[in-house]
C-alpha cells in the first residue's frame, strides 16, 4: 500500500516518516527492523500482517481489518478491556458459529480452559443458546476444540509467514512484538491460548492435550526449517526451536503476573544473542 499527501491508501509500500499510534483501530505489532512498512493480507486467514518500523502501526481505511487467533483486532481489544468505557464496540457477527468461536478463544485467552464454559461463551457473545446444540453437538468439548484449532491454524499461518520470508532474528522479533502489543493493551491480561490449555489437567477432554501438542509441533518444524534454511545443523535447529516457544511463552506468563513486559525484553534479547552467535555454526 501506498500512502500519498492526503493521507489516503493505494497499492504498493508505505516509507513513512513516521509512526502512527492514534486515532486508527485495529493497531497491530510490527517488525523494528524493518525499514518499510507492508500490508500483506494473507489468504485464506481472516487477518493481515502489518510489517513496519519501530514498533507499531494501524491498518488504514480501506485495507483489511487485522485479526489475531481469528477474531477481529479491535473486537478482541474490546473484549479484554470491558472495564474501559471508551474501548469500542464489540462488532456483530453474524455467523453465530464463528462468533462463539471467537468467544471461546478469547476466553480461553483470559480465563484458561478450565473457567471457559458455554454459559461464559454465550454470556460474553450474545449467541443464542440454540446455537451450542446446533452448531457443537458434542458440548463444551467440541467448542473448545474447535476454538484450539482455529486459533492454532491462524497463529501457525502466521508463524509459517514471518519465518518463510525473513531470517531468524526478524522473525523472532515480529513474534514478540505481536506479544508485547497485545499484553500491554490487554492490560496483562490475555496469554495464549493454546498454552492455557496445554498446562492444565483437562481429564475429562484428553483431545485438548493431543491439539495443543500438534500445534506447537507446527510452530516447532517452522522454525527449525527456518534455522536449518540459515546453516545450523538439523539437530541444534530442533533444539533451538523448542528452546524458542518454551521460552516465549514462558516468558508471556511471566508478563502476566508481574504485570510488566520486562521478562519477555529479557527473553527476546538472550535468545536473539545464541541467535546471532549459533546461526551458520556448524556441529550438532
Amino acid at each position: 500500500m501506498r500512502e500519498d499527501s492526503s493521507g489516503q491508501v493505494t497499492q504498493g509500500i508505505v516509507a513513512p516518516a513516521r509512526l502512527r499510534t492514534e486515532g486508527w483501530p485495529g493497531v497491530v505489532p510490527v517488525c523494528p527492523r524493518a525499514d518499510r512498512i507492508q500490508l500483506r493480507a494473507i489468504v485464506g486467514v481472516r487477518w493481515c500482517v502489518v510489517y513496519g518500523v519501530g514498533g507499531l502501526d494501524q491498518a488504514r481505511p480501506g485495507s483489511t481489518v487485522p485479526r489475531l487467533w481469528g477474531v477481529p483486532y479491535h473486537g478482541y481489544m474490546a473484549a479484554t478491556r470491558r472495564s474501559n468505557k471508551d474501548a469500542p464496540a464489540r462488532p456483530r457477527v453474524r455467523d453465530a458459529r464463528r462468533r462463539m468461536i471467537e468467544g471461546t478463544i478469547e476466553s480461553l485467552r483470559i480465563h484458561g480452559a478450565s473457567a471457559t464454559s458455554v454459559d461464559r461463551v454465550l454470556a460474553n457473545t450474545g449467541a443464542p443458546r440454540g446455537s451450542v446444540y446446533h452448531h457443537f453437538p458434542g458440548g463444551r468439548t467440541q467448542l473448545i476444540s474447535d476454538a484450539l484449532a482455529a486459533a492454532g491454524g491462524s497463529m501457525s499461518e502466521f508463524i509459517d509467514t514471518i519465518t518463510r520470508d525473513n531470517d531468524p532474528i526478524v522473525a523472532l522479533d515480529m513474534f514478540v512484538a505481536l506479544w508485547r502489543r497485545t499484553l500491554i493493551d490487554s492490560d496483562y491480561r490475555a496469554g495464549c491460548p493454546i498454552f492455557a490449555v496445554a498446562v492444565e489437567t483437562n481429564d475429562d477432554a484428553p483431545e485438548f492435550a493431543m491439539t495443543a501438542a500438534a500445534i506447537f509441533a507446527r510452530w516447532n518444524t517452522a522454525l527449525t526449517d527456518l534455522l536449518i534454511r540459515h546453516g545450523l545443523h538439523p539437530a541444534r535447529s530442533r533444539r533451538m526451536a523448542t528452546l524458542t516457544v518454551a521460552a516465549v511463552e514462558g516468558a508471556i506468563a511471566l508478563c502476566r503476573v508481574e504485570r510488566d513486559t520486562a521478562p519477555l525484553e529479557d527473553t527476546v534479547g538472550e535468545l536473539q544473542s545464541h541467535l546471532a552467535a549459533t546461526i551458520g555454526t556448524p556441529g550438532d
